[in-house]
């Protein structure tokens, strides 16, 4: 049986996955075990996920945030082998299969900073049977049997590379960033991640790894002022209304929290232009290329940053490992 190829670019805020037949998909990365009471009658949306896997209930994302508020997890872990950033990669690719039993190629992502020494770990824990039994949303109803027979560990960011630089039917459709130095930054929840690409991918190892401070010191410094304004939120919830725009009340009154967002990102900047200052020769770029799904609120302070830079932000930056991993697979072929 021919082996179905999905991507899954599993980060701590958002799992996002990919495969050529389905399309693109995302959850917030946050989980909560059901012990099977809910606040109200369950009412589940098509994208809902609630599921059981080895023998115990979850629910994942949205869900888990709407009735599990108190019990939510958010496993920030290195380790890419906790048992949160397992469980979600395995529902993302259930997510992706379109017949029982299937043979599953996965291809998923690790930083630069562990990729060595955690791949293997990474790739050993997750080939093998698996199922997932889905109680909510579009599969609800469904055991999902599937077997990952291979397992790619990419680094993050070097992935997104290939992903604006080429389309999804391997053209190269930016050829001036192809053939000029770039530097990818890949601003991550829990860390920055960023790659050198000399001209036609050559990736060079000196200046490609992960810094320690990611968008998690922006959700930590929201979630401060919140409070000093009486608003309880945890991060998962704040990550929730950022994302998708959503206003932020104090009973019948909104809260204009967007001033103070935007000193937020601007006090991660300043740490990731000190940081990648002292380690690289930034005149040595021509193109800064931005991913992830922080890139779009950042890409400004960059740009006014580094004003001799081509700073790029694509439309599909939260997308781009995703892409660029399934296309890097391909060219493999």
């Amino acid at each position: 049986m021919e082996n179905r190829v999905v991507v899954d670019d599993s980060g701590r805020a958002f799992n996002k996955n990919y495969s050529r037949e389905i399309g693109s998909k995302n959850f917030q990365n946050v989980i909560a075990e059901n012990d099977g009471t809910f606040k109200l009658t369950v009412k589940t949306n098509p994208t809902d996920l609630w599921v059981e896997y080895l023998n115990k209930d979850y629910l994942i994302g949205d869900f888990a945030i709407r009735q599990k508020k108190d019990l939510l997890v958010q496993d920030r872990s290195p380790n890419k082998t906790n048992r949160q950033n397992l469980l979600e990669i395995v529902v993302a690719v259930s997510l992706h299969v379109r017949k029982q039993g299937e043979n599953i190629h996965l291809i998923t992502n690790c930083p630069p900073r562990d990729w060595d020494k955690q791949r293997d770990l990474i790739a050993k824990s997750l080939i093998g049977p698996q199922e997932v039994i889905h109680k909510a949303g579009d599969l609800k109803g469904k055991k999902v049997e599937f077997f990952i027979t291979q397992c790619n560990v990419i680094p993050e960011a070097e992935a997104a590379y290939y992903g604006y630089c080429y389309d999804l039917n391997l053209n190269l459709v930016h050829s001036e960033v192809w053939k000029s130095r770039t530097l990818i930054i890949d601003i991550g929840d829990q860390t920055c991640n960023y790659v050198s690409m000399n001209p036609e991918g050559d990736v060079y190892d000196s200046g490609s790894d992960s810094l320690e401070k990611g968008m998690f010191i922006v959700y930590a410094e929201l979630q401060k002022w919140l409070m000093q304004k009486g608003v309880e939120k945890n991060q998962a919830e704040i990550i929730k209304h950022i994302i998708y725009g959503e206003p932020i009340m104090d009973g019948g009154q909104r809260v204009f929290y967007e001033p103070e967002l935007n000193r937020c990102y601007a006090i991660l900047e300043q740490y990731l232009y000190s940081q990648l200052n002292a380690l690289l020769k930034m005149n040595n770029y021509q193109n800064l290329l931005l991913c992830g799904g922080s890139a779009k609120p950042m890409y400004q302070l960059f740009k006014n940053r580094y004003p001799k830079l081509n700073v790029i932000c694509s439309d599909a930056a939260q997308m781009l490992n995703c892409y660029g991993a399934y296309i890097l697979y391909r060219l493999s072929q």
